[in-house]
């Protein structure tokens, strides 16, 4: 171990960071299927990206990223 110690709040903000990007990176794939028509093998990657999408929204308003 390094020795590296982090108090709960800035563990969080790292944490919130990491999902908005998450979720931009998510928005971004999602927009990009949405903007050409959608192969058949690619709608079940598309709606796994959308409940991933709801499930990002979820936990980063559980830590009170939308203030």
């Amino acid at each position: 171990m390094s020795g590296i110690t982090l108090d709960y709040e800035v563990a969080d903000k790292i944490t919130l960071l990491t999902l908005k990007e998450a979720l931009e990176d998510v928005n971004k794939y999602i927009q990009s299927l949405e903007e050409r028509n959608v192969p058949e093998h690619l709608a079940l990657d598309y709606d796994y990206h959308v409940k991933l999408r709801t499930n990002l929204q979820g936990v980063i308003n559980y830590y009170g990223g939308y203030d």
